[in-house]
């Protein structure tokens, strides 16, 4: 009767909090094994032990050797092709109590999250630094590349870690979550309040509203500074879930209290660079009396929004996703389009033509304006080879309405034409490590009067569009608070100092403004002080009949205005750096010589031109990163630490 009853017992399957073993089983595989318990570690069978490599409950008959077996077997890659014959999910938290299995032969496996090994007394089995290295690394995986902290429950990712690292103990999702995650975000940002705390030069702040992939809004917060090796870095403050009851007023309470807990005095914020349209948030930074200026970036992308919402352009652009489609499910056209491309290659290559049909038929993002260029561009370039597919598929049941006029391919052909020079200035913003505000007014004046300028050519859509661009940045860019902003910025940015695309006359006005402000700037570096009075000392007699006491040594002070004329005529005429050098870097390298200018230009040089993070402003980039931002989680407390954190992975190890 005893062993009937045991065998019941094997066949159960046991839920359980923890893993504990008692203190007086001393084998060193009982490192990989342990009896499963409650929350309170009461032992619940001793029946069963626990694998916490591959979380498999094998019976336990008290005998060692069993258990060196089994450990054995779990690390064994030859164990990789082991079949899982009934895998147990447990969605709920785990709770105290015994399931019945359907077979007393089958093995059962938990897909809770790995839990950690405990001594009967409590306390948990001691860490060894090889393991706690393992742990940290992917910690900082989770981080750096925004993955969900339940990735560590995946069976994929624990053989994978299991195969590089035999043994490992892998954390928890509960572990990373509200562990070891808060614990680097807590050193972390002790660190960087320390570093902010020093600054003395101003500070850029950012604001980009984003959309999560289950469709809720944030605001990331971010703060631009100089750091101690005269270098314009990143961090992310805070990323707050928008809702739609926050008033304006909420928001500058939200806003104050974010700079609050950072340390960060209003005074000391140059500018704000938003990327976001909620009024409410935009009255806020208006009412605490924040220079505002557009995102370039986000800029850009709305332009295209108007471009795109245009009626006409919306049925045609839809008129072409619905071909590609069309010809993508259908294993005919798809076929038919593989033949055509080959053949089409293999005729230029017998003209000795290195040209090449590049890239695929694919559709595009809609919310990625760039995606949808290339699409058209791909769709042009195989012009020849859709218009065959589509006569050759009339029989098919293609949907209605798709046949592409001439009228429409040439509105196809002025998109592109309109999108493509946009495409450049976004590649342009990417190869600046970080694109400062010295870089707007250049770029709006290549783009307006070189890039959207009218053209003879320019049929009557290409006409209405480039003027729908050109009103939309005119009214963006030359408010009264931010265009003086912009040329002050530019005009300390020893590469376009000059101004080529201003006339004269705002070229002497923004040299008074900065001579004014540098002239603030000198008066504030020699406070007043009151001359001590000097004391009268015994002259020598050889020096009485030569007169020398008839002398009185003054000391001429110098003016600040003529002293900041000086230093700004100086910086005019230095030789001007290549376009593709460092501004910050350059006057890093020139402080002595210019030490009020100096002081003036690391004002400017530290508010960005976009508010999207550094890195991530190049096409491929800022897919990936949306993407995993959107998708990474729910949770906007685990959110606004990872965030955070993964602006400095980048930088350097966290752990």
């Amino acid at each position: 009767m005893a062993s009937s009853s045991t065998s019941g017992a094997e066949s159960l399957v046991y839920t359980y909090k923890k893993l504990v073993v008692p203190v007086s089983m001393r084998s060193i595989y009982w490192k990989y094994f342990g009896f499963p318990a409650s929350d309170k570690g009461e032992i619940i069978t001793k029946l069963k032990i626990i694998c916490i490599l591959c979380k498999s409950q094998i019976a336990y008959n008290k005998n060692t050797k069993l258990i060196k077996i089994e450990s054995q077997v779990a690390l064994d890659d030859s164990n990789k092709g082991k079949v899982i014959k009934k895998p147990v999910k447990i969605k709920q938290d785990v709770s105290l109590g015994i399931e019945e299995a359907g077979s007393s032969n089958e093995e059962y496996y938990i897909s809770e999250e790995t839990p950690q090994l405990f001594h009967l007394d409590g306390s948990e089995v001691e860490e060894t630094k090889e393991s706690k290295s393992i742990t940290d690394a992917i910690a900082n995986f989770v981080i750096a590349d925004l993955q969900s902290p339940y990735v560590v429950d995946g069976r994929g990712f624990q053989r994978l870690l299991v195969t590089l690292k035999s043994p490992c103990e892998i954390p928890s999702t509960m572990k990373l979550t509200y562990d070891l995650i808060p614990k680097i975000y807590k050193s972390t940002k002790e660190n960087l309040l320390l570093e902010i705390c020093n600054l003395s030069s101003d500070v850029g702040l950012t604001l980009e509203e984003w959309t999560s992939i289950s469709n809720h809004s944030f605001l990331t917060i971010s703060v631009y500074y100089q750091n101690a090796n005269n270098a314009v870095v990143c961090k992310v403050l805070s990323t707050i879930h928008i809702l739609p009851t926050i008033d304006s007023n909420t928001w500058e309470h939200i806003l104050e209290s974010v700079l609050s807990e950072w340390n960060i005095d209003y005074g000391k914020v140059t500018a704000v660079t938003f990327a976001t349209s909620r009024e409410e948030i935009l009255a806020a930074m208006y009412n605490k009396g924040y220079t505002l200026i557009p995102c370039f970036e986000y800029t850009i992308k709305e332009c295209m929004r108007l471009c795109f919402e245009n009626e006409g352009i919306r049925e045609i652009v839809g008129k072409v996703r619905g071909i590609i489609s069309s010809i993508l499910r259908n294993s005919h056209a798809l076929e038919s389009l593989t033949v055509q491309e080959s053949s089409a290659e293999a005729r230029l290559k017998k003209k000795n033509v290195n040209l090449q049909i590049e890239g695929t038929l694919q559709l595009d993002n809609e919310t990625f304006w760039v995606t949808t260029l290339n699409m058209l561009e791909q769709f042009i370039a195989k012009r020849d080879i859709i218009e065959n597919i589509l006569q050759d598929l009339i029989e098919y049941p293609l949907k209605s309405g798709l046949e592409m006029m001439e009228c429409d391919w040439e509105v196809v052909q002025d998109l592109i034409t309109l999108l493509e020079p946009f495409k450049v200035t976004l590649m342009t913003l990417s190869e600046e490590k970080i694109p400062l505000i010295s870089l707007l007014k250049p770029l709006l004046w290549q783009v307006i009067n070189n890039k959207l300028k009218e053209k003879e050519t320019d049929s009557l859509t290409l006409q209405h569009l480039k003027k729908i661009i050109i009103d939309d940045l005119s009214f963006r860019y030359n408010d009264e608070q931010i265009s003086p902003l912009l040329q002050i910025a530019t005009m300390l940015d020893p590469r376009f100092k000059l101004l080529p695309y201003t006339s004269d006359e705002e070229k002497m006005a923004t040299g008074e403004l900065i001579k004014g402000m540098l002239t603030k700037v000198i008066e504030d570096q020699v406070p007043p002080t009151e001359e001590p009075v000097a004391k009268k000392s015994r002259l020598s007699g050889t020096m009485v009949p030569y007169g020398m006491a008839l002398f009185k040594i003054q000391k001429v002070k110098a003016d600040p205005s003529e002293n900041a004329n000086i230093e700004y005529n100086q910086f005019c005429t230095d030789a001007i750096p290549p376009l593709d050098s460092c501004p910050v870097q350059w006057w890093s390298n020139n402080r002595r010589k210019y030490l009020n200018l100096a002081l003036l230009a690391d004002k400017y040089i530290c508010v960005p031109a976009c508010a999207v993070l550094p890195g991530k402003i190049s096409v491929e980039n800022q897919n990936s990163f949306n993407i995993k931002r959107s998708s990474f989680t729910t949770d906007p407390n685990l959110l606004d630490k990872v965030l955070f954190l993964h602006t400095v992975i980048n930088r350097k190890k966290l752990v």
